[in-house]
């Protein structure tokens, strides 16, 4: 039989002293109630506050029927890594009133539906990152030369989809950054009579572009998802690239 040993320590002092113990490594507060009772009270984990965006810029992830799916901030993208190292989703104020009123209309035409955000303002850092995987091949002619400035990092285009109410997005004919002459509204026609593009995905772009058009935004010819809310001249006019 093992020797059995007696502790003198009354129980409830034993486990005051286990408490304590975890208290001191863990860092929790501890307070003493009646009874001798004894209650760990946890401290609420810190929060990390989001940076508020530049002045003259909003954040559209503030909108409650629209998706951010930034691709450019994950590896989901044609170059297949991480390019933009900034979470936020933002565009100039003005650029911001017009998504608004698309806002609008897409709550009131399809109850339910969500725009899918796949980019807006763009740092140039990351448009140089997007030059340099496209420089010198045929994908170049879909990405603006860095010194050139886009509309992106001016703050003043979107890239952007449609979903219905069951998250699924719309068939467009093509994915984001297709780069290919399917993805261009200018052979839109031409794709149609060819049928590389169906009724139904032509239809599906009609009615992205007619909501984004009366909200003021201008189609780009090249790129089916890439809309801009100021024609190029007037925007290089008026604004500068955020340093």
């Amino acid at each position: 039989m093992e020797p059995q040993f007696y502790d003198p320590t009354p129980s409830v002092v034993r486990v005051a002293a286990c408490v304590a113990a975890a208290v001191f490594v863990l860092g929790l507060p501890i307070r003493l109630h009646n009874a001798g009772a004894v209650r760990v009270e946890r401290t609420p984990a810190p929060t990390i506050a989001k940076a508020p965006p530049p002045a003259g810029f909003d954040d559209l992830s503030a909108l409650s029927n629209v998706k951010i799916d930034k691709r450019y901030a994950s590896s989901n993208n044609f170059c297949g890594r991480i390019l933009d190292t900034s979470a936020a989703c933002i565009v100039r104020e003005i650029a911001y009133q017009k998504f608004e009123k698309a806002c609008e209309i897409l709550r009131s035409e399809h109850p339910g539906w969500e725009f899918v955000i796949f980019d807006a303002y763009r740092p140039q850092y990351v448009q140089e990152k997007l030059w340099q995987a496209v420089k010198g091949t045929p994908r170049s002619k879909y990405v603006a030369y860095p010194k050139c400035v886009s509309l992106h990092s001016l703050g003043l285009a979107l890239d952007l989809t449609l979903a219905d109410e069951q998250g699924n997005q719309l068939d467009m004919g093509t994915g984001f950054d297709a780069f290919t002459p399917l993805a261009s509204p200018r052979f839109e026609s031409e794709n149609l009579r060819s049928k590389k593009l169906t009724p139904a995905q032509y239809a599906n772009r009609l009615l992205l572009r007619r909501i984004m058009q009366r909200a003021g935004f201008i189609q780009l010819q090249s790129e089916w998802w890439h809309y801009e809310a100021l024609h190029e001249k007037t925007a290089h006019e008026r604004y500068r690239v955020v340093r």
